[in-house]
């Protein structure tokens, strides 16, 4: 958490942020004020979530941006997923991608989906 000119943030511009996420993990921020800038944070997929979406990271006051560097641990790879207050990832092993898309995308109708690998 780093706080500059009164406004209370995850990451610096000189230090980014570093989540690890695990299969399960969420982190939740209530009370920023302001939204969650993502620029200011790089994110690290560690296992597969067996096949639903991980709703890892959520802020009552709205997250902005992209992250600054998205990683997946070897093998993995994965989905994201942003609505207006939370992120999630659908992580698979890597030949269970292109089918992962498809059906994230009839559950989560009008989602953003963005592919990293």
């Amino acid at each position: 958490m780093y706080a500059a000119e009164g406004t209370l943030q995850v990451g610096a511009t000189d230090g980014w942020a570093r989540l690890q996420i695990e299969s399960g993990d969420r982190l939740v921020l209530t009370g920023m004020t302001a939204a969650v800038d993502l620029s200011l944070m790089t994110v690290t997929f560690l296992q597969p979530t067996q096949g639903v979406t991980n709703w890892f990271l959520e802020s009552d006051s709205g997250l902005s941006g992209a992250f600054q560097e998205v990683h997946y641990a070897t093998g993995l790879s994965g989905v994201l997923v942003a609505e207006p207050n939370r992120y999630g990832a659908a992580i698979v092993p890597e030949p269970a991608l292109s089918a992962l898309c498809l059906l994230l995308t009839l559950w989560v109708p009008g989602a953003k989906f963005k592919v990293k690998r």
